[in-house]
């Protein structure tokens, strides 16, 4: 399911849908506040060319979804439909409009790292930063660590190692 049926869908049945990208389950608008409101998982803006539309998302490592379905489950939604791709929840009201979307932060784009070149200490440089290592920053600060035990922690960083092993020095 893309992102633009679940935008269609969610606003056609009232119902909630996190959807599996890579390692991650993510929430788009009302799934995204649900997600943020719930979980205390950092919501942004973004501007999705699919969509022609700014949209708010939410995402958690797929490791942490027995504990969010429970959270969801406590506050009185129900799994109505859940696969490897896609859960689906109804029961919760999470309003998005645009209104509301605007209010979030624009995600940031990641700027290069600031360096110091060998033998100076105060002349520093900027250093080209690869996609790879984009996709590792943006992913491990938006890792919520305080809402996960220490093996999650540990489960997460162990993902990332299998899924771009060597690739950083290429």
């Amino acid at each position: 399911m893309g992102v633009k049926e679940v935008l269609n869908k969610q606003e056609t049945t009232g119902h909630l849908f996190l959807v599996r990208q890579g390692l991650f389950l993510r929430g788009y608008n009302s799934g995204a506040l649900m997600l943020e409101k719930l979980l205390g998982y950092k919501a942004q803006r973004v501007f999705l060319k699919v969509c022609a539309a700014e949209v708010c998302i939410a995402g958690f490592p797929s490791q942490n979804l027995s504990r969010v379905l429970a959270t969801v489950e406590k506050a009185g939604g129900k799994i109505v439909m859940q696969n490897e791709q896609t859960v689906e929840i109804e029961g919760l009201d999470y309003p998005c409009t645009p209104e509301i979307i605007r209010q979030y932060p624009e995600k940031e784009p990641l700027s290069p790292v600031a360096t110091t070149l060998p033998g100076t200490s105060s002349v520093p440089r900027k250093q080209e930063v690869t996609t790879v290592e984009k996709i590792i920053t943006r992913r491990v600060l938006d890792y919520n660590l305080s809402a996960s035990t220490p093996m999650e922690a540990m489960l997460f960083l162990s993902a990332l190692q299998k899924e771009f092993g060597g690739q950083m020095n290429k």
